[in-house]
C-alpha cells in the first residue's frame, strides 16, 4: 500500500491536496513564516498619468514580485492552504494593485515612482546639445526587458543591442543619455540564485547491513525517521544538486537512477516542480505542483522447461517498471529541511533543502 505524507523537521508549508501534516520540528523556537488570510488582501486602484497601465504593470513586474500569497481554507478539506493571486491587474486606465495594507503600500509606492520617473525623463527638455555615445554591459537585465524600458522612457535615443555579451549601446543628447544609463544601473540588479539540494533516503531492514547499500543515515533525521518507521535503518540512496534563479518560472526536472548501478534495470526517482515566487523578507521559495515519481521495475516469470520427474526452470524477464508518486505544493524556507515520503514495503523519502546566494 502506498500512502502519500509530508512532514517538516522544521519548517513546511503544503497544500493539503497532499494531505500534508506538520511534523517533527525541531525543539528551539523558530518564528513561523505567516501568510496573510484572505479576508486581508484587498485592492488599491492607482492611476498613471505618464504612461498606459498596461505598461506601468509589465514594468513593475521585473522590479518586484508578480504574484501575493495568502492562506484561506481547503475547498476540500477545510484546513488553511497558500494561495497565489496577482498583485497587479489592469482595470481599464487604472492599475489595480492586490494584497495586504503594508504590501499593496510599498506597490503603489513603486508605481507611483515610476510614473513619476517616466514623466520627467519625457518632459524634461536636454539642457545640452551635445550628442554622447555611452556602451554599458548589463550584469542582469534581458535585452527585450531593456529595448522596452527606453522605448518608453527615452524613444529618441539611438540604440544598439549585443545579446551575446549583454552590451547595449547608447547615442544622443548626453542628459538623455546620463538619465537612461542611471535608470539602467538602477534596475540592473543581479537575481539572487538558489541551489537546491535534493536527498533520497530510503528505509530498509534494521538486520541489512546498510554499509553494503550505500551510506548510513544517522543523527537527528534518522532517529526521527525511526520514529516513524520503528524497526527500519536508514540509507543514503542518492544525492542531486540544482542551480536556478529565486525569480525562474522555468520548470526544474531531475530523472535519475538510484540504487546499485550494477543491478540493471534501476529503480528511477523523478523529480518535476516551477519556482512560483520568491519571499526576500521571509526567505521562503514557493513552488507550484511538486511531483516526486518513484519508478520500480517489474519482473514476469515464465517457465523454459520441465524434466520427466517434474522439475521446472523458470526465468524472470524485465517487464515493464511501477509507479509510485506524491504531488503536493510547497513553500520551503531558506537553509532549513523538509522531508517528504512515501510509505510503503519500500519507504523512500525526499529531503529538500535549498540556499541563496
Amino acid at each position: 500500500m502506498f500512502i502519500p505524507f509530508v512532514f517538516a523537521l522544521t519548517t513546511c508549508i503544503a497544500s493539503p491536496a497532499s494531505t500534508a501534516a506538520s511534523w517533527a520540528q525541531e525543539p528551539e523556537a523558530r518564528t513561523p513564516v505567516v501568510f496573510p488570510s484572505e479576508d486581508q488582501i484587498g485592492l488599491t486602484l492607482f492611476r498613471p498619468q505618464n504612461i498606459d497601465a498596461r505598461m506601468l504593470i509589465k514594468y513593475a513586474g521585473e522590479l518586484t514580485d508578480r504574484q501575493v500569497a495568502f492562506t484561506a481554507p481547503s475547498v476540500k478539506t477545510g484546513m488553511p492552504e497558500v494561495r497565489f493571486r496577482d498583485r497587479f491587474l489592469q482595470i481599464e486606465q487604472a492599475v489595480g494593485v492586490q494584497g495586504d495594507s503594508k504590501g499593496r503600500a510599498e506597490a503603489v509606492a513603486l508605481l507611483a515612482e515610476l510614473d513619476a520617473r517616466i514623466g520627467a525623463m519625457r518632459n524634461e527638455a536636454s539642457p545640452e546639445p551635445k550628442t554622447v555615445t555611452r556602451t554599458l554591459r548589463l550584469r542582469s537585465l534581458r535585452m527585450d526587458v531593456v529595448s522596452n524600458l527606453l522605448g518608453v522612457m527615452a524613444p529618441t535615443l539611438e540604440r544598439q543591442f549585443v545579446p551575446e555579451t549583454g552590451t547595449v549601446i547608447l547615442r544622443g543628447a548626453s542628459a538623455e543619455v546620463a538619465r537612461a544609463e542611471a535608470l539602467l544601473l538602477e534596475v540592473d540588479q543581479p537575481t539572487p540564485q538558489m541551489t537546491l539540494h535534493i536527498k533520497l533516503i530510503e528505509a530498509v531492514d534494521a538486520g541489512v547491513n546498510v554499509s553494503t547499500l550505500g551510506a548510513a543515515v544517522g543523527g537527528d533525521l534518522a532517529a526521527s525517521l525511526a520514529q516513524l518507521l520503528p524497526g527500519k535503518a536508514f540509507r543514503d540512496a542518492g544525492q542531486f544538486m540544482l542551480r536556478a534563479s529565486v525569480s525562474g518560472v522555468a520548470p526544474i526536472e531531475i530523472s535519475s537512477g538510484i540504487g546499485d548501478s550494477a543491478q540493471q534495470p534501476q529503480r528511477r526517482f523523478k523529480f518535476r516542480a516551477a519556482s512560483r515566487g520568491w519571499d526576500a523578507e521571509r526567505g521562503v521559495l514557493s513552488f507550484g505542483a511538486c511531483e516526486f515519481v518513484h519508478e520500480r521495475p517489474t519482473f514476469k516469470t515464465a517457465v523454459t522447461s520441465v524434466t520427466q520427474s517434474g522439475g521446472r526452470t523458470e526465468e524472470s524477464t524485465f517487464s515493464g517498471y511501477t509507479s509510485e508518486g506524491l504531488t503536493t505544493e510547497l513553500a520551503l524556507r531558506r537553509d532549513e529541511q523538509t522531508v517528504l515520503g512515501s510509505v510503503g514495503d519500500n519507504a523512500l523519502f525526499i529531503v529538500l533543502r535549498f540556499t541563496v546566494d
